[in-house]
């Protein structure tokens, strides 16, 4: 059997390695955009913060993929499928044959349509690539704005306050985590925020970022101004279903899946944060493994190994507690 999977992010990877140990005899080959083999995203953070080197990133050596035969096609973006021939088609105009295909393509972050968000210094923190252009800029700058409240952006918010930088994290609704936290809770996160030397505005959003080329000033709906060196969007994600969408397959605000993580095409399947469950995109990590597992079971014909949802848990670096 020959199996190809696109995308080398978690759920891929581990898509990639239960097959292996299931039946080593499967030809895998695993195609990404990306230029560097699967790390943790949380870990994008550490990178971020200088806490850890490029060269600590990947999750596992070289030599783990070689041992189960796992072959992975660095900056190898896939052009389109062609499910009726049960092929891909590549950017270069190549095609690959499979016979099951399983779609980890992740999700890429949102931005809002604000005015002045295509302009220099206005980034989002998603992949290797925007950690260290990310990085880079926090090196000539001494004022950050991040857009968003969320669990990634007061992450994002303590990495670039490991730079020296003054960052202020801007939130839409009237507390910080409203999904994970209650009125107190929010309380006590930022002024533990605060004690980190990072300033919070709620109930309020950005309406346009302005500057001669690149980012220098920040407009609030409320009125205020915040004067930056960058501005770092942290406004959630979206499925990336381009390719889905283009070979017909079901897709809602995800690739539209069942309980054994089969798309409306049989050979073809879909994992983590592209993958719709029951109505529900949930863009974690334990979602991802849950559904890898029971993609790889299912692949080597463990017919009744099923998904279920989970009970999500997120964690909050900033806090250090």
């Amino acid at each position: 059997m020959k199996l190809v999977i696109i995308g080398n992010g978690v759920a891929g990877v581990t898509t990639a390695r239960f097959v292996a140990e299931r039946d080593p005899s499967i030809d895998i080959s695993l195609y990404t955009d990306e230029c560097y083999h699967y790390y943790p995203r949380p870990r994008l953070i550490e990178l971020l913060a200088g806490q850890v080197s490029l060269e600590e990133m990947p999750f596992y050596p070289a030599e783990w993929y070689e041992k189960r035969n796992i072959r992975t096609f660095f900056d190898c973006p896939v052009q389109r499928l062609a499910p009726r021939e049960h092929r891909i088609v590549l950017c270069d105009g190549s095609t690959v044959s499979y016979d099951k295909l399983v779609l980890a393509t992740g999700a890429s972050a949102w931005v809002p349509p604000i005015v002045g968000a295509d302009m220099e210094r206005v980034l989002t923190l998603r992949s290797m690539r925007d950690a260290l252009n990310l990085y880079n800029v926090c090196e000539a700058s001494k004022r950050a704005v991040v857009l968003g409240g969320g669990l990634l952006g007061l992450d994002t918010s303590a990495g670039l306050h490991a730079h020296n930088l003054n960052v202020t994290v801007v939130e839409l609704v009237q507390r910080l985590l409203p999904r994970q936290l209650d009125a107190q809770g929010a309380g006590l996160l930022e002024q533990i925020l605060l004690e980190h030397g990072i300033h919070v505005i709620t109930s309020d959003s950005c309406i346009a970022i302005e500057g001669p080329g690149r980012a220098e000033r920040v407009h609030l709906k409320s009125g205020k101004s915040l004067e930056t060196d960058l501005v770092v969007i942290s406004a959630g994600i979206r499925s990336r279903i381009a390719l889905a969408q283009e070979a017909g397959l079901t897709c809602n605000r995800g690739v539209v899946v069942g309980e054994t993580l089969q798309t409306s095409d049989p050979a073809i399947y879909a994992v983590g944060d592209v993958a719709e469950f029951n109505s529900r995109t949930w863009g974690i990590i334990p979602a991802a493994l849950a559904q890898a597992r029971v993609a790889a079971a299912q692949i080597v014909g463990e017919s009744q190994t099923l998904y279920h949802d989970i009970v999500p848990s997120t964690t909050l670096k900033v806090t250090d507690r």
